[in-house]
């Protein structure tokens, strides 16, 4: 089978920024156990794992850490339904303008 259209998302799909069809995708490719995709999927997961680790911690500012804890508080509060999200951040949302 040919999974070369697959390879943009292993690290997305790590992440757990992918939505609908891309992240169906990947999971039902992953799933049939195709040693290539499951060897680019490991190594996608080890890159995210070092790039989490090679910057340093950030004190988010006051105004934010709230909004964020009130927004964990809330996602805890109410399983996802249909059309809702599980992710607590928007993909892209990192490079938006701010407000």
């Amino acid at each position: 089978m040919d999974c070369s259209h697959l390879e943009d998302l292993y690290e997305l799909y790590v992440l757990g920024i992918l939505s609908g069809r891309e992240r169906e995708d990947v999971r039902s490719h992953v799933s049939e156990k195709c040693p290539r995709c499951l060897e680019a999927l490991r190594e996608a997961a080890e890159t995210v794992c070092w790039l989490a680790q090679s910057s340093a911690p950030v004190r988010p500012r006051p105004a934010l850490r709230a909004r964020l804890l009130r927004r964990l508080a809330s996602h805890d509060a109410q399983p996802a339904g249909p059309g809702k999200s599980h992710h607590l951040i928007e993909p892209g949302a990192a490079s938006r303008p701010k407000a």
